[in-house]
């Protein structure tokens, strides 16, 4: 995740989880595709918001745990504005009320219209492109998928292996620098799940890689549990299956 800028970046992205915010009981546990899509669109519907943008200090003697320790309090701040955010729009019965943009009713709506247009295989689940023509149908014509073959992955121990996923990586940091959450395709125990990008930190701490991202887990039963979790360099590149998802006007 080497970039020039060695920046760490938390994007003030809007958290929808499938299972609080997807109303028929069928499709909350089918339209992690479509909550991570539409907290990407809103996200690039209004203007951007950058929780967090810092740059890695230059002399080697200024300690990097410094940036960690405030990214993770950032997160966790983060985490808390969505959670105080949920529960100021509760109505009775705690059930949440409908917030602007693409929630409750409208997430049914873009769930119908992307099986309308063959967007969602019934065996496999959501289609990349499917989803990228949602996104366009809905004014982003700028959208758009891209794939690395990271079948070599497996084993990081070759050169060429790891230059191939340090360059799939740099190019999604490039993505979170320019404000663009991104959409990646992680393996799970029940096969394949969409999860969002947010952010991402570069540094070490006491010799150790703490290097990852920060992203949305639509499949969640709390929104602090699903807004902004981090996960390593490492374990993202053992999930992720090599396939993202931009969301672009």
């Amino acid at each position: 995740m080497e970039n020039k800028k060695k920046q760490h970046i938390l994007l003030a992205v809007p958290y929808y989880s499938q299972r609080l915010d997807v109303k028929d009981p069928f499709w909350r546990s089918r339209s992690c595709g479509i909550a991570a899509l539409a907290m990407a669109m809103e996200f690039e519907q209004r203007n951007h918001y950058v929780f967090w943008r810092v740059s890695r200090p230059k002399r080697p003697s200024d300690p990097n745990d410094r940036i960690v320790r405030a990214g993770a309090w950032f997160a966790r701040s983060a985490r808390a504005q969505v959670e105080t955010l949920s529960e100021s729009r509760r109505g009775e019965r705690g059930k949440p009320k409908d917030r602007e943009g693409f929630v409750a009713g409208t997430l049914q709506q873009l769930i119908h219209e992307g099986n309308s247009i063959g967007a969602r295989d019934p065996k496999y689940g959501w289609i990349h492109d499917g989803l990228v023509g949602l996104a366009k149908r809905h004014g982003f014509g700028k959208s758009f998928r891209k794939e690395w073959d990271l079948r070599k992955i497996k084993n990081p121990s070759p050169r060429q292996t790891e230059q191939s996923a340090t360059n799939a990586l740099r190019h999604i940091v490039v993505l979170l620098q320019n404000n663009l959450p991104v959409l990646a395709s992680v393996k799970t125990k029940e096969g394949g799940h969409l999860v969002l990008l947010v952010g991402f930190q570069n540094a070490a701490r006491r010799g150790k890689t703490s290097e990852g991202f920060y992203y949305h887990d639509p499949d969640a039963r709390s929104r602090r549990g699903g807004a902004f979790r981090f996960i390593s360099k490492t374990q993202f590149l053992k999930r992720w299956k090599g396939r993202i998802i931009v969301v672009k006007k």
